[in-house]
């Protein structure tokens, strides 16, 4: 009792230094030794892990980087098959043609493929031709299309269907050269009937571009890495050791592509990617650090010894850290509302310590974020105001090409009433549409805006365009974004109604919560395939725009931006029923204020 007495009374007669050195010292320092077993085993399991990881992350980039050059391939495939002027020139009856008619079309074929395509890892694009053609068997840009099964037999039913990946094939580069390549084709089908395949593009990129990717897929830079196809065939084989490929009689016959990671007897490690395009996969096989396992007792024995000790350094420690870190749980508590979205917290410094200068700074860092969240939200402002600019830029030029040539011609018919009404009409239009800067106009300019447009166009289409419009008067002061029903009014117009002629009835309905604007034409109407590809564009976020037109995309996502999700853009039309889009708006953000 006396030896407590006299350890508790030298103890408390220490310096404050004496004290934190000998309580560092108990519980810290041994502790700390006592952990370090136990980190000894749990080290052979982290550097494990931590091979995995790097295992994984390499993979994944090599795969992205594959992904992004198929992309590119594809992109391209795309590009060829969806011109106009190679699908004219390539569905031509060769026999109706003279061979100076097809040399001419070649050449656009060449000038027209040229322009398409600017990466250099893209050694060439094929166009796998009609073999009547005089050009087909040119074999530099033109091949004949008998060739292509032959070329690649083991895909030939799918090429003529879908989007195919092929590789390694060799490919002549000169005269007396030929190097491996991997190709991607897409069927060229015909304009009126999709299910007929006139031609095949195909885009080629040399193995060695494949290669540079496939060496960063192995972590260890020791391993081997092979592109199978969807099968688990190698197609390739690179040996990082060697730094060289593997030979063809040396690849394995199959790998098991339906695992995603297998640690293997002898230390190795074999990780398979996910799918790229659906059709490749990047497998490698790589060395994982290894240490000699514990035996289990020793390390349950290790667990217990460790946790025991922890409850004591935690006994030991509870109530010396409980004087001295309340003001630290009061802050820390402080940060918790900050993680909850609470920005408007305040802490209190009650010291001058370095406790106190911590809450100095907090307070000091909390003004700063709320600033910065500002600032974010008046950059986005200017962001979606300069994306607005941005397609009223792209709208525009072309509408006002064609209005300007129609007050060239009226002028020079000396019609000067005409052209008067046309420059009038013109500047309002504009007017309307710049609308001093603003987001939001009434119902009222939008729909004058509308009919400014039809009006113009009626000029060129000689009044054969009819426009309706149906809403309440009471509708007319609601504020909505500008230039929302003009792109759809000229969709109507430039794809929908056939030789430019028809109605265009644009209904205004107010419901309890939305205000419904309904843009209808009696034309032609979309396919049901061409809707399923719009959908898909708006999923995707994928903006397409034709000459004149606007995409759905954009007036989906400004939609999305300004009103958020209640808003509605739907689209029905069937073949030669003409086209309906309906608009839906939340009532509360129409009505002006």
């Amino acid at each position: 009792m006396r030896l407590l007495s006299y350890i508790i009374f030298k103890y408390k007669n220490l310096s404050y230094q004496k004290k934190l050195l000998f309580s560092y010292f108990t519980l810290i320092f041994v502790p700390l030794i006592i952990l370090s077993i136990y980190f000894g085993v749990y080290t052979s399991r982290s550097l494990r892990e931590h091979s995995i990881n790097l295992c994984h992350l390499h993979l994944n980039q090599a795969t992205n980087a594959l992904y992004t050059k198929t992309s590119d391939m594809l992109s391209l495939a795309k590009s060829i098959s969806m011109q106009k002027l190679i699908r004219t020139d390539l569905e031509k009856d060769p026999a109706s043609l003279t061979l100076m008619q097809q040399a001419d079309d070649l050449t656009e074929i060449s000038e027209q493929v040229s322009s398409l395509y600017y990466d250099t890892s893209i050694y060439s694009v094929r166009l796998f031709v009609n073999s009547k053609f005089a050009y087909a068997r040119r074999r530099i840009v033109t091949w004949p299309l008998s060739e292509a099964e032959a070329l690649f037999c083991d895909e030939a039913e799918y090429i003529m269907r879908t989007p195919t990946l092929h590789g390694p094939t060799l490919l002549s580069t000169d005269a007396h050269t030929l190097r491996p390549v991997f190709s991607l084709t897409m069927p060229i089908h015909a304009t009126e009937d999709y299910n007929r395949t006139t031609a095949l593009a195909c885009v080629d990129i040399f193995q060695d571009a494949v290669l540079e990717i496939m060496k960063t897929a192995d972590y260890s830079q020791k391993g081997n890495v092979y592109l199978t196809d969807s099968r688990g065939t190698p197609l390739l084989g690179y040996s990082n050791s060697k730094n060289s490929l593997i030979a063809a009689d040396e690849l394995p016959a199959s790998i098991d592509i339906s695992k995603t990671l297998v640690l293997e007897d002898n230390g190795n490690m074999t990780a398979v990617s996910s799918q790229i395009e659906g059709y490749w996969y990047l497998v490698t096989c790589s060395p994982v650090y290894s240490l000699s396992s514990q035996d289990r007792f020793f390390t349950l024995q290790l667990a217990l010894f460790s946790l025991t000790i922890g409850i004591a350094v935690y006994l030991l420690a509870y109530v010396y850290a409980r004087f001295n870190t309340r003001r630290i749980v009061s802050l820390s508590n402080t940060v918790a509302k900050i993680q909850q979205g609470e920005l408007d917290v305040h802490c209190t410094v009650d010291s001058y310590d370095e406790i106190g200068d911590l809450q100095n700074s907090f307070n000091e860092m909390v003004l700063q974020i709320n600033h910065l969240l500002d600032s974010q939200y008046q950059l986005g402002k200017q962001i979606k105001d300069s994306e607005l600019k941005l397609l009223q830029a792209q709208i525009n030029p072309h509408f006002l090409y064609n209005t300007l040539n129609l007050i060239k011609w009226t002028a020079q018919n000396k019609n000067a009433d005409e052209v008067s009404d046309i420059v009038e009409k013109l500047s309002r239009y504009y007017r309307i549409g710049l609308s001093n800067g603003l987001e939001l106009i009434s119902i009222h300019d939008e729909l004058e805006h509308v009919s400014l447009y039809v009006q113009l166009q009626n000029k060129r289409f000689d009044n054969n365009i009819q426009l309706e419009i149906h809403a309440d008067a009471a509708v007319y002061e609601y504020r909505i974004l500008k230039l929302l029903l003009q792109p759809l009014v000229e969709n109507c117009i430039l794809h929908g109604l056939k030789d430019n002629r028809g109605i265009i009835t644009i209904d205004l309905a107010q419901s309890e919560a939305f205000l419904c604007i309904t843009i209808t034409d009696d034309g032609v109407g979309i396919s049901a395939e061409k809707q399923a590809r719009i959908r898909l564009n708006q999923e995707l976020k994928i903006t397409t725009s034709g000459q004149g037109g606007y995409g759905l995309t954009n007036i989906q996502e400004r939609l999305l931006n300004f009103y958020g999700k209640e808003s509605v853009l739907q689209i029905s039309s069937a073949p030669g029923m003409g086209t309906s889009v309906k608009i839906c708006l939340p009532l509360n953000k129409v009505i002006p204020k």
